[in-house]
């Protein structure tokens, strides 16, 4: 339990793990906790940091000798490309990569653009550009799909990249509802012009996607599919608090929330992380290549982050 001094409480609960592997847990979690003060997180998120670090430690620890011993201090710098999965970190790959790039995921998923939705106050000539614009974006991202399955190499990778391309025009189908509620015709839809934040980040997609990493690509089209899932489950949770600004009830924007808080996009996200996992840990990368997929995964966020400024400032 964390206490604030703003009288802020946070319970942080992990499943219990069966292990003697826990001499010095309450040092290594005081040492992890300051460690993340030092590189200007919150109090929150270093708490939260450094027992995920510390509970991590655990699960890695290789018993021996007699009664109680040390938790794994090394596991986060063990000579292993992907770190492997646990029960209570089913994807390590994707969290590292988020905690590699911190500041600009949390400038992503906790954008102005995302708190008004949630209060139901953003401005509608905000969200209808930013809808307009995201209906161009989607041909990219279906596209950069198509790229996967050419690059694939088995019938499973194949058409899992179609169904997404599938998904995606489920997707249109949602825009051209939404437009519709604000008076927006399909054939203005069409018409609109691309702003050079959608042309930005339509085609580093597609750039990337005519690389030949197609780990790489993956990477690229991940951004996009959990920031949403992560938004629209973080609106939701907001708005159940008692006196949050968030609301459900009421909110013109209450189709676009539970479009990606609700089962079918959360289920594609899960889908999303468990093949970028699968396919890192079956295909390690050197240390450069690595740095290419986290260099991939930061321009990616930072586009998304743009896109949500270019809604706005309806540029």
């Amino acid at each position: 339990m964390l206490c604030e001094s703003n009288g802020a409480v946070t319970i942080l609960a992990r499943p219990r793990i069966e292990s003697t592997s826990t001499h010095g847990t309450g040092c290594t979690l005081s040492a992890a906790i300051a460690c993340g003060l030092a590189q200007d997180l919150s109090l929150l998120e270093a708490t939260k940091t450094g027992a995920s670090y510390t509970h991590i430690g655990i699960e890695n620890a290789v018993p021996f000798g007699k009664g109680h011993g040390p938790l794994n201090h090394l596991h986060s710098i063990a000579k292993i490309s992907i770190p492997r999965s646990t029960p209570s970190n089913l994807y390590p790959f994707t969290k590292l990569l988020i905690q590699e790039n911190l500041v600009i995921w949390k400038d992503y998923v906790e954008h102005d653009f995302v708190k008004r939705l949630a209060q139901g106050v953003l401005a509608r000539e905000s969200f209808v550009h930013f809808v307009k614009q995201d209906y161009h974006y989607l041909k990219y991202y279906a596209c950069a799909y198509g790229l996967l399955a050419a690059k694939s190499t088995t019938f499973p990778a194949i058409e899992s990249a179609t169904r997404t391309i599938l998904n995606v025009l489920h997707e249109i189908g949602t825009h051209t509802t939404f437009c519709a509620r604000f008076g927006i015709t399909a054939d203005e839809l069409e018409s609109t012009e691309e702003s050079a934040a959608t042309m930005a980040y339509g085609g580093y997609l597609l750039d990337i996607g005519l690389q030949d990493d197609t780990i790489k690509l993956l990477m690229a089209l991940l951004a996009c599919l959990l920031g949403y899932g992560e938004v629209g489950l973080w609106i939701k949770k907001e708005a159940a608090k008692p006196g949050s600004l968030a609301k459900l009830e009421g909110n013109p924007y209450l189709h676009w929330i539970e479009d990606y808080s609700g089962p079918e996009y959360q289920k594609a996200v899960r889908l999303g992380m468990e093949t970028i996992e699968v396919c890192a840990m079956a295909d390690p990368p050197s240390p450069a290549r690595y740095k290419e997929w986290c260099e991939v995964w930061r321009k990616c966020t930072k586009l998304e982050k743009g896109f949500w400024d270019m809604a706005m400032q309806m540029s």
